[in-house]
């Protein structure tokens, strides 16, 4: 005699393999489900779960369960396996011309890392920073920045042990935090070691202060190749160690505990400092975090730089450097220019932390972002050509797309600008050939019928773009 569950697993089978619920789809409630086969909410879940366990179908948590997404492809995206430097001159030179060529208004744009607004916090957010703006600035003359320290500690620094306020600089963003513990810590022609790829905008920091880049290969799944990392740290001096250990933009992997561990230790063994960008990392899908860099270096040898830009508001421009050992150089290079300014956003993320709200907006954004990366590479299967490759990302907002090499992605990226669609090319996170095939797509946005006409034009436009036709 067949128990009831697994009537019911097979009746939901049938409905995945008619089509009735397509790749990617979110399935009905289970209440919704149990009253529609007429039979208890415990047999529903039974059933589900053993979908789930034979891969058919995804539970995301506090979201639901989703038909399994297909894969794009089932080859490992290609990556360069050799460290190289960067040529900083070149590549900054193409990110001015797809600057230039980026259009102030587009139809639809899965270009900037910058989530929709209605997936950020409420809009009394905004408001209560407006009507800051319009007060008396003079009441702004006090600093809070202590206060913030504080709550800081507690909001993110929570698997950390021994975090010390005083150890923080508050500063003007991300992108200020990176730049002041590179102007801080290296001189004009000084090298540092990156991923490769990665954030792009580490590359405009080092123009502007003449120091160089060592790109170490790193694998999609897994993160930075350091054995690698060692033979470049032995075959010359470097300054700094820049990594995305939890949530890699644009790659979106999460280093494994075994990676940090070995990672620490070529830090101390060679006496060279780690830079820790946490920008994406609150953002993480699987709640069970990955030990702390700053937790495994006793010497003191990890900076950690993050913001609230991706999570909150880009508005928001409030970032920070933890570290034990430079804070005192930071603060002494820090800029002051905006205090008035900056003392405005202070406050209200001061107030904004110190209550509940954001812990529920958080887990909240998480749980929206990991469906929308699923639908997103359900809908990238369907409508990109064969020989396509995304990456898995464990967190964050966006998805790396490896796109088949006949296709002409500078040819691509124009043609989709013409109709009014953008995306970031992969050449501006490296500027290697196999980064040069790729490109970056933000996936934080609404998933309407908008956005899919977006895609299908982008997919469209892959078929006009041979290289063979060229």
């Amino acid at each position: 005699m067949e128990y009831k569950y697994l009537e019911i697993k097979n009746k939901f089978s049938t409905n995945i393999h008619n089509g009735v619920w397509t790749s990617g789809q979110k399935l009905p409630s289970i209440r919704s489900l149990a009253k529609d086969y007429q039979v208890s909410i415990n047999t529903v879940l039974a059933a589900l779960e053993r979908l789930e366990a034979e891969g058919v179908i995804e539970a995301i948590h506090r979201s639901g369960f989703y038909v399994a997404p297909e894969d794009v492809s089932s080859s490992p995206m290609r990556y360069n396996k050799r460290a190289r430097k960067i040529d900083i001159k070149a590549l900054f030179a193409y990110q001015a011309t797809v600057a230039q060529q980026m259009p102030e208004q587009l139809k639809y744009s899965f270009a900037y890392a910058i989530a929709d607004s209605t997936f950020l916090p409420p809009k009394s957010l905004m408001r209560n920073m407006q009507q800051m703006m319009t007060d008396d600035l003079q009441d702004f003359g006090h600093s809070i920045t202590e206060d913030l320290k504080i709550q800081i500690i507690r909001s993110f620094f929570r698997g950390c042990d021994h975090s010390e306020p005083e150890h923080l600089t508050v500063c003007y963003g991300a992108t200020e935090g990176l730049s002041l513990v590179l102007r801080t810590l290296c001189s004009k022609g000084d090298c540092i070691a990156v991923e490769n790829p990665t954030y792009f905008d580490y590359f405009k920091i080092a123009k502007f202060l003449d120091i160089e880049i060592i790109a170490i290969p790193t694998n999609p799944e897994e993160g930075i190749d350091l054995c690698e990392l060692e033979k470049q740290l032995k075959k010359r001096p470097i300054k700094l160690i820049v990594v995305q250990p939890t949530v890699q933009n644009p790659l979106g992997f999460i280093m494994s505990d075994q990676s940090r561990h070995q990672l620490i230790r070529l830090s101390r063994n060679y006496s060279v400092p780690i830079l820790e960008d946490k920008t994406f990392s609150e953002l993480q899908f699987d709640p069970n975090s990955r030990v702390e860099l700053q937790n495994l270096a006793k010497d003191h040898q990890v900076i950690t730089v993050s913001s609230v830009g991706k999570i909150l508001s880009s508005r928001l421009k409030v970032g920070w450097v933890y570290s034990s050992k430079y804070a005192e150089l930071f603060r002494r290079a820090q800029e002051t220019s905006r205090s008035v300014e900056s003392n405005i956003y202070q406050r209200v993320l001061l107030n904004y932390l110190s209550s509940e709200q954001y812990r529920r907006h958080i887990r909240s954004f998480r749980r929206k972002m990991q469906s929308n990366i699923s639908l997103m590479e359900q809908r990238i299967a369907s409508l990109f050509p064969d020989g396509t490759i995304i990456t898995r990302p464990k967190g964050g907002y966006t998805i790396w797309v490896q796109l088949p090499s006949w296709v002409d992605v500078v040819q691509l990226y124009l043609r989709c600008l013409a109709k009014g669609v953008a995306f970031m090319p992969g050449k501006l996170f490296s500027g290697d050939s196999i980064s040069a095939q790729c490109i970056r797509i933000n996936a934080g946005v609404q998933m309407t019928s908008e956005t899919d006409n977006a895609l299908k034009i982008l997919a469209r436009q892959i078929k006009y773009c041979s290289k063979l036709d060229n």
